[in-house]
């Protein structure tokens, strides 16, 4: 095997091209081992400077970090109904398991209770260390796209004449470690980022607290996501936001910081490809297919067939939910090819389009280009140069999935999917922690209250 140690995000991006592109087949070595740094990186939730490297093989990401499984041991989700009449017996439907997926995250009233109570609390500390600070909550705090044990995200702006974002959030950091008293000890800056950003860690409940600094550019996003997804569609845009930030997340792709896809990019893929899905003849949606880095190429079947408008879906109990699910992981893993295609957002809606022409200083043709519906100058899919690893990932789940519906999986694979379920099976990873922690924030809750 190989031995990267300290310099995966120095010299062996820069180095091993260099190295391996003596003959054809020595390239290809190239970005196979490109791929697999980037790979390796990604696990450990490392950067990778990948910029000016046109090409790197797409890779499966298994799950990791805090969802890394703990044993061989099969247990079912938490939102998996009890066994009493599920097992070998009969499997209850994908789209079932995911209205069992829905209603589990669903935050309880007491959950909802605690988070408004965290915010009135950091609030008011906020305005003691500066009381001419406006806190909004943005993100997917403001469209509600977020889970139990999710950060609360915040926007904070200033009214002072003098006021700079870089500048104002260190003197705020230095001002709540000085007023917080018992609310926190642990106050991170990160002010070097494209949004500068504090992080604060709640003492009582544990739940993170990210403010960051804007001039309306968060508000303006917050504003076009609610928009956006209103309307008959908004069940299977949330229900696809949510399962696949929870899949990423498993496997750490769901951080820019590092190449994957963040919440916001992802809600648009979901909403670009929801919203288009149902004016496009079935193979043809952007009109430019690919397929998995083995050639693999997979079926396709509509999530909003047999319904009796022209549209395919009417009602929202027309959508089959774990076809959807399949469609998207279709689309994004197999059918768009994402060096021909652009994604584009406009005040008169949603297209397809060729890419762009590159420009003269322009290495990674691989990158999805979605743009920003805020401001269409902004590529949103620049950021993600972990791409072709989500791409396959997305691909390799489709096919497993689909393996699991269909039948046609391994004997082993559809006995483990009896027990944790077509949507448990296709998320993957082990979720021991997500509940520890979600029940241990509930519980410092309680006990702070009583």
């Amino acid at each position: 095997m190989y031995e990267f140690g300290a310099y995966r995000t120095r010299c062996d991006i820069l180095l091993y091209p260099l190295l391996l592109s003596l003959n054809g087949q020595a390239t290809i070595m190239s970005n196979h081992m490109l791929g697999v740094m980037l790979k390796d990186n990604l696990m450990e939730g490392r950067p990778s400077r990948m910029k000016g490297y046109g090409d790197y093989t797409g890779l499966v990401m298994p799950p990791c970090g805090e969802f890394a499984p703990k044993s061989s041991r099969i247990e079912p989700p938490p939102w998996m109904p009890a066994q009493s009449d599920v097992g070998f017996s009969h499997r209850i439907s994908p789209h079932r398991e995911i209205e069992h997926f829905m209603r589990y995250m669903k935050l309880t009233d007491e959950e909802v209770a605690l988070r408004r109570g965290l915010v009135g609390r950091f609030t008011r500390l906020v305005y003691r260390a500066a009381p001419t600070a406006t806190l909004r909550l943005t993100g997917s705090s403001a469209t509600g796209l977020y889970f139990p044990t999710s950060d609360i995200e915040l926007v904070i702006t200033c009214a002072d004449e003098d006021y700079e974002p870089n500048g104002f959030l260190a003197q705020l950091a230095d001002k709540i470690r000085h007023f917080s008293g018992r609310f926190s000890k642990n106050v991170e800056r990160f002010l070097s980022i494209s949004t500068p950003m504090l992080r604060v860690g709640d003492a009582v409940t544990g739940i993170e607290i990210s403010v960051v600094a804007s001039e309306g550019q968060k508000k303006r996003e917050a504003m076009a996501v609610r928009s956006w997804i209103r309307g008959e569609d908004e069940v299977v845009i949330r229900t696809l936001v949510m399962m696949l930030r929870l899949f990423l997340s498993i496997r750490r792709l769901g951080s820019t910081y590092t190449g994957g896809i963040n919440s916001y990019l992802l809600v648009w893929m979901v909403v670009a490809f929801v919203k288009l899905e149902a004016s496009r003849p079935s193979g043809q949606l952007g009109g430019l297919g690919g397929a998995g880095e083995d050639g693999t190429q997979l079926s396709f079947t509509s999530f909003g067939s047999g319904t009796s408008s022209s549209s395919g879906r009417t009602k929202e109990e027309s959508i089959d939910l774990g076809a959807a699910l399949l469609e998207f992981l279709h689309f994004y893993g197999q059918e768009l090819d994402y060096s021909k295609a652009a994604i584009l957002f406009t005040p008169n809606g949603i297209s397809f389009s060729s890419k762009p022409e590159p420009s003269s200083d322009y290495h990674n043709p691989h990158l999805l280009h979605l743009t920003d519906p805020t401001n269409p100058s902004i590529d949103l899919g620049s950021a993600a140069y972990a791409i072709k690893h989500v791409r396959e990932t997305f691909r390799d789940g489709y096919v497993s999935l689909g393996a699991i519906v269909d039948g046609s999986a391994t004997r082993d694979e559809l006995v483990k999917a009896r027990f944790e379920g077509a949507l448990g099976s296709f998320l993957g990873g082990d979720y021991s922690r997500f509940v520890t922690k979600r029940k241990g924030i509930l519980s410092r809750w309680r006990s702070r209250k009583s």
